[in-house]
Order: structure tokens, then sequence, then C-alpha cells
């Protein structure tokens, strides 16, 4: 770390890895969602023919099913998780780029970005040490 310091293994102060359903529709999203009229299969399939470029009416026709059944297939509702354990943090092309240039061998962007930001802190708060021994900052 500093000159003439051990060195150490920092210990990570940006908290716990994504929970095992991360990713998943929030609870809140799904309680206040309307009962979905079609089977989970069903959506996946209606979603794929879309992305593939079919539209709604093709769609209704393959499946026999109504517009609103489909329409509500397609369209993502979601909602904000007050219980979110993570956050998208927008930066630049560059800037990933270098995060990923930091990276460990297997190791996740949301992990290296954690340790980047443990190492920040840990030598801002080394520097802080040196000014005020120095007397001053």
């Amino acid at each position: 770390m500093g000159l003439g310091a051990p060195e150490r293994t920092p210990v990570s102060i940006i908290g716990k890895p994504p929970a095992w359903d991360c990713g998943q529709m929030s609870p809140l999203t799904k309680g206040v969602r309307p009962p979905v009229l079609l089977t989970p299969e069903k959506v996946e399939q209606a979603r794929a023919m879309a992305r593939a470029g079919r539209g709604v009416l093709a769609i209704m026709a393959a499946f026999g099913v109504s517009e609103e059944a489909v329409i509500q297939a397609l369209a993502p509702m979601r909602m904000r998780n007050t219980r979110a354990s993570r956050g998208t943090l927008n930066v630049t092309l560059a800037t990933l780029d270098f995060v990923k240039s930091q990276s460990l061998p297997n190791e996740a962007i949301w992990k290296t970005v954690g340790r980047l930001l443990t190492e920040l802190v840990m030598l801002r708060a080394e520097l802080i040490t040196l000014r005020a021994m120095k007397g001053g900052l």
C-alpha cells in the first residue's frame, strides 16, 4: 500500500455478493401485476417471436389468443425494488474498459468495482494519515 508498509489484503467495505435471486422480478411488482393470460412458456415464446420481428397480429394468430394477452406478455412491467441490494453505475465505455482491465481472472465486474473502491478508500485514509503526521491537510 504505502511506502514501506507491509502488504495487506483489503477487506471489502462494499457489501455482500448479489443474492441468488438477483435479476428476478421484484415481489412488489408481482403483487400488483394483473394476472398473466399466457403461461410463462408462452410468454417467453411470444417475446422470442417479437425479437425475431413478428408483430402482435402474427403472435396472436400463432397462439390463438387476444391482443390484450399478447400486449401483456410483451410489456415488461417493472417497479423499483425498495429492498434492492444492487444498483446500476452508469460509466463511460473507457471507464468500463479500465475496470475490466483491472479485474482478476474469473472475477465478476461488481467484485472488481468493489475491490477498486475499497483500495481507493484505504489509500485515501492512508494519505490523510500521512498529511496529518506532517502537520496539515
